[in-house]
Formats: structure tokens, sequence, C-alpha cells
């Protein structure tokens, strides 16, 4: 809940709001089988799923080049060549601490690298009341300009999206809500599009109500968005929505199985994985045809689900010793790795890589990206995204201030 939460602290805010509602159209969904081919209509570039792991919960995203990441209220960058990382702002004098500095958001809710720009979602305090806006710069920050108002009084508030993200020249919204219908509490799970220009209508792909806990993952390809719901922790339905023509073909389901269960990975050739927990072992399957099929099973007492990385997946364990331990394998099952997470010290981390908070953030080929933060020695709370390299026994290839 606490992912559900913040948005919602931020969008109370903007309660005042007295912009036009947008009209928001509800798709009625069928099911039907679609063809895999992506239709001409759709030139724009596929998104990069890579940073949706764990729901992109540290607002990061990359280029060849640099990486981006927005720290509290302003975008911060590390260049991938010279290791060198800040705030991204060009004024020589500036101190990086007062709104008139070029990193500088506000309440940025979500950034990504996608057509050789930046895209990023926050507010607009010049105006009053300050509005919530997606936004586009170059690379560098520069050149910002207004690209589609997000009213909070019509769409945000309702909504409560937990993440905002561009695929294929479309904007969506994946929201979780809390709703009481005729007295009754409940969650809704729902997504959302819109083209990427200045108009205010979004289409309603999917929506779900239900008086029990919901959880969805998704990835997108293509014409289409995958997704794993989850009821109750015990229900599961994979389907995919083909956001051209609204249609919605399920892929899989099970009910009682007893497992956690993690989010789904799509691979470069579109083939759907799922990954799932138990209390002595994390497991991953492969969805193909309606079944699970090719099973890999890994000893692990964390009762976490392992996260699935460019093809790899990377089951995180302590040890004995209080230790982050991981074991790495291809999608076919080969182990390419199996010890300690940091196997060597990292002077540049003034803290304890094994205490505090550890996450996946993203993985490209055999890098793969952790978030650890931790109080420094008992002093101020420290935090770094530091990128690995599981060919180099783990070996540090960026470290990244934040």
């Amino acid at each position: 809940m606490k992912r559900l939460l913040a948005p919602l602290l931020c969008l109370l805010l903007l309660t005042a709001c007295t912009q036009q509602e947008p009209t928001v159209d509800t798709a009625t969904s069928s099911v039907t089988k679609n063809p895999t081919e992506v239709p001409s209509a759709l030139a724009d570039e596929n998104a990069d799923n890579n940073y949706l792991v764990n729901n992109n919960f540290q607002f990061m995203t990359e280029s060849d080049s640099t990486i981006y990441k927005i720290v509290i209220d302003r975008i911060y960058y590390y260049d991938k060549a010279s290791g060198i990382s800040g705030p991204i702002c060009g004024k020589p004098d500036c101190d990086h601490t007062g709104m008139d500095c070029d990193a500088y958001i506000g309440t940025g809710r979500a950034i990504q690298y996608y057509n050789n720009s930046l895209y990023f979602v926050s507010c607009d305090y010049n105006i009053f009341p300050a509005e919530f806006w997606l936004w586009k710069a170059d690379v560098n920050g520069q050149n910002r300009e207004k690209i589609k108002l997000l009213d909070a009084k019509g769409l945000l508030i309702p909504n409560q999206p937990q993440n905002f993200f561009i695929h294929r020249g479309q904007l969506f919204l994946f929201c979780l809500t809390n709703i009481v219908e005729n007295g009754v509490p409940m969650m809704r799970a729902a997504i959302l599009s819109s083209p990427l220009d200045d108009s205010q209508e979004f289409t309603t792909l999917w929506e779900e109500k239900s008086e029990s806990v919901l959880e969805y993952t998704y990835r997108l390809s293509g014409q289409y968005v995958y997704v794993s719901l989850v009821t109750g922790t015990k229900s599961l339905q994979i389907f995919r929505i083909n956001f051209l023509d609204k249609t919605i073909e399920p892929l899989f389901s099970e009910d009682g199985q007893g497992y956690y269960y993690g989010e789904i990975h799509l691979t470069a050739d579109d083939e759907v994985y799922l990954s799932a927990a138990t209390e002595t072992a994390v497991y991953v399957w492969k969805i193909e045809n309606g079944q699970k099929t090719d099973t890999i099973v890994i000893d692990n007492s964390s009762y976490y689900p392992p996260k699935i990385l460019d093809g790899i997946i990377f089951a995180i364990d302590m040890n004995e010793d209080n230790k982050r331990v991981v074991v790495i394998k291809t999608l076919s099952g080969e182990t390419v790795y199996d010890g300690l997470l940091f196997p060597e010290d990292i002077p540049e981390m003034k803290l304890d890589p094994n205490g505090g908070v550890c996450g996946v953030v993203s993985g490209t080929g055999s890098i793969v990206g952790f978030y650890v933060a931790a109080d420094a020695n008992g002093g101020k709370r420290a935090e770094y995204v530091v990128y690995l390299d599981t060919a180099q026994n783990m070996k540090p290839i960026y470290i990244f201030p934040c």
C-alpha cells in the first residue's frame, strides 16, 4: 500500500484545479485472437521494458550513454563513459537547491528516455492552482515543453496512476486505487491510454474491480500490453490487451496453487515468463499455449519471487552471515553465477550493501542495476544505484550516487 498512498498524497494538493475534465471513454473488451504483425500505423518505437521491473520504484531511465533518475525534486544524470554524475543543470554558478535550477522539476512522478528525448511527469508551479503535465526536454534537460495536461480532478485523483509509460506513440497510465461502490470497499485496477499529443481524451483499455486485494504487473510490445493480474493473492490471470482495437486475449490462468506470484517477463520474441515463490523455493515458468512449461526451480528462503531481466533470472536471498547472495540463471536453466551479490568491497559506496534496502532497478545483457540505501556508518542516509556485471563475477560497472 505504500506505493498506492504516495501518489495520492501528491495529488490531493491539486484538488482545487479547475481545468476541464478529460473525457474517459470505456471500451468494451471482447476475447479474440489477434495477429502478431505490428501494423504500419505504429510508427513510433517500442518502449524499453527493462525499467518496469519493480514498477520503476526509483523513477529511472537510460539512453546508450546516460542514466537518468528523479531524486526528490530534480533530475540527476550519470554519464557512463566518465562516471560523472549530478543534477542535470548546465548553469555554472547554480548550487542546485532552488527552483531556478535547470534540474528542478518539483513533484516528479515518472521519467522516460524515448525517441531521443526525455519525458517526465511533474507539476507546473508557475500556475495557480498548480497543474500536472507530461513534459518533453532535450537529453541535457534543456528546451522543456509541455506536451499533455494531466487533469488532477478529472483524471489523476479518481484513477490514481501508479506509473506513466510511453510506448508506440501512446501515453499509458497504470492505475490502482481504493473505491467504494454501494457502500462496499473495493480495489480498482485500470489501464488508460492517450495519444502522445496535447489531447485531453483518455481511453480505458481495461479495468477490474474486486473486494479482494488486486496486484498486477505489465510489459509492452507492438500493439499489445501484457498483464499479469493477481486477485486476493490466490487467483492469477495473464492476458494481453490490443490497444488498437481494444480486444483482450487470455493467455493463462490458475487458482489456489499456493504461490506468491511475481512479475511477468517478455522476451524480445514476445515469449511470456512468470515468476513465483514459496517458503522454500522460487520458480520461473514459460507461459505457452495456456500452460506453464520449462519450469526452473531455485532453492530460496526469502519468499520473494525472482526478477527476470533481459532473459536472465535473479534470485536473491540472505546467507547465515547476513550477507546478500544471488543465484543467476538463464531462461534455459543454465547457471550464470551463484555467490555473494557483492563479492568485493566497493569503496565508492559509503554504506554496507548488505544492510538497509536493496532492489533491482534494471538490467540489459549481463549488466544489472541495484538500488542500495542504508544509513552510512550510523550517519546520514546514503543511496546508490550500482550496476554489476554478471559475466565478470558481479564486478561494479557504474556507481551512481543519488
